[in-house]
């Protein structure tokens, strides 16, 4: 965690871009971490293709992101749409069955929908509260926040962040980000 605690150290307020560009680089591992794990688990269970994009969808649908039909006609091309379409009735069951089989998933993923919200707030200013990812975010906080009540800061999101990572992804907890 060498970068990542030099940087919350070095002062006691990073500005908004800082924690925004430290989150997003967080953001994108733990997105990796997520699939690799719910990819191996659908490998088991269905074809590879099909199991990719299932878990493609679930964290996609875990980190707030849209996966409305209408959003991935528009926004994906064929074949890749096709195979969408077809996993979309699944998603939110999935992405429910795994949050409720692991903890720390569940976890980090409220400490990252809640930086999210935090970090959109600073960016979008009262536009953010009543964006559609906002309100995606939300139902996900109702259901898994009351979980974990605990106030996130960056700097306590980096902390859960490095200890999720080094439980999850060993070798990248070895190196320095």
């Amino acid at each position: 965690m060498g970068f990542l605690s030099r940087f919350f150290l070095k002062r006691a307020e990073p500005s908004l871009h800082e924690v925004d560009e430290v989150f997003a680089m967080c953001l994108r591992q733990i997105k990796v971490i997520l699939y690799e794990y719910v990819s191996n688990i659908y490998s088991s269970q269905m074809d590879g293709e099909a199991a990719k994009t299932l878990a493609a969808q679930v964290v996609d649908f875990l980190m707030g992101e849209d996966i409305d039909e209408h959003h991935i006609i528009a926004r994906f091309d064929e074949p890749l749409r096709s195979w969408i379409m077809a996993i979309l009735p699944q998603v939110r069951q999935r992405a429910a069955e795994y949050m409720q089989a692991d903890r720390q998933t569940r976890e980090i993923t409220v400490a990252t929908l809640r930086m999210t919200s935090v970090l959109n707030f600073g960016k979008y200013g009262i536009a953010w509260l009543q964006s559609p990812a906002k309100m995606r975010i939300e139902r996900l906080l109702v259901e898994y926040g009351p979980e974990f009540p605990e106030e996130i800061t960056p700097a306590a999101y980096v902390q859960l962040f490095a200890t999720y990572r080094a439980v999850k992804r060993p070798a990248w907890a070895a190196r320095q980000v």
